[in-house]
């Protein structure tokens, strides 16, 4: 744990925060071998990361239809192409990466432009793991206009926010400890979606599709129309924390930095080296993992805080 010192009586001892450590990233283009808008989308897209290369499937083209600033081209496919990768595929880093993954602390998002609905009534942007075979997997996927969440082979969410076509939208599945125990949340444009899905998946296996998914029997399904970009993974880490401390209006505030969408709890003590800490409040993190907590009441004398974490 980390003292940092605010003023002179003040002090914060922070409890372990989390961050963010990327996995694997597929900007689908930037790191490909002549990708440019139209162009075919080459046999490989590369990962950003690490060697997490991913085989092209069907005619994918480059597209110069972008989310933003930072990107040059997308991936445009016509619901019959998508990118894979598996133990027997051309990724055959995934093994690897597969074999020290959490999923229980983990983040897949990516950008997406759809075009036109899935035919006969559902799509994949990203889909990770398989979803039958006593297999496991998680996955967003568009069903009859609606986002949901998928835990493959086991239980989709209830419908989520509605679709929006010809606009480009940023999907995040969140797998992680929201405070309640671990679940899976959708998060859209960096909002709670509101749809979740609380049992854990089952055994991963090593499989990973853009604009579709890849069922264990290595059949594809539920392909994308549209344009996908900046495709992410990232598992959570525990750092060094960070913690702050300031004295403002009679008040005490407190920033903590930790796991986005986790329940803290402040507490106080008079003495660093004392047993007895008494809790001031609670609050929940925002999607950056940041909560400000505030102690209306500050002994006069001084104190030291820490959070503490679910």
């Amino acid at each position: 744990m980390k003292l940092m010192w605010a003023g002179f009586v003040l002090a914060g001892l922070a409890t372990a925060a989390y961050a963010q450590a990327p996995v694997a990233r597929w900007n689908l283009g930037e790191q490909d071998a002549g990708a440019a808008a139209g162009n075919p989308g080459d046999v490989l897209t590369k990962d950003a990361i690490g060697t997490n290369d991913l085989a092209a499937n069907g005619a994918p083209i480059y597209s110069a239809n972008v989310p933003g600033p930072g990107s040059t081209v997308s991936m445009s496919f016509e619901g019959a192409s998508f990118y894979q990768a598996s133990l027997v595929g051309t990724g055959e880093g995934l093994d690897v990466l597969y074999g020290s993954l959490d999923v229980n602390n983990l983040s897949l998002s990516c950008d997406v432009y759809m075009t036109t609905l899935g035919i006969p009534g559902f799509s994949f942007p990203v889909s990770i793991g398989a979803n039958a075979g006593g297999g496991g997997g998680l996955a967003i996927v568009e069903i009859g206009g609606f986002w949901h969440l998928i835990n493959q082979g086991q239980v989709a969410s209830g419908a989520g926010p509605a679709v929006v076509l010809n606009t480009w939208t940023h999907l995040e599945l969140r797998r992680m400890n929201f405070g309640s125990g671990l679940e899976t949340r959708l998060f859209i444009d960096g909002a709670d979606a509101g749809i979740s899905i609380k049992p854990a998946p089952g055994s991963v296996l090593p499989y990973f599709a853009i604009a579709g998914n890849t069922r264990s029997d290595f059949a594809i399904e539920g392909l994308f129309n549209g344009q996908i970009d900046n495709v992410l993974m990232f598992s959570y880490t525990s750092p060094a924390s960070t913690l702050s401390v300031q004295a403002k209006s009679g008040q005490v505030l407190v920033v903590s930095q930790g796991m986005p969408g986790a329940s803290y709890t402040l507490l106080r003590t008079p003495r660093l080296n004392s047993t007895t800490w008494t809790v001031v409040t609670n609050g929940i993190a925002d999607t950056t993992g940041r909560v400000t907590l505030t102690d209306s009441a500050p002994p006069t004398a001084g104190s030291f805080y820490r959070t503490s974490a679910p």
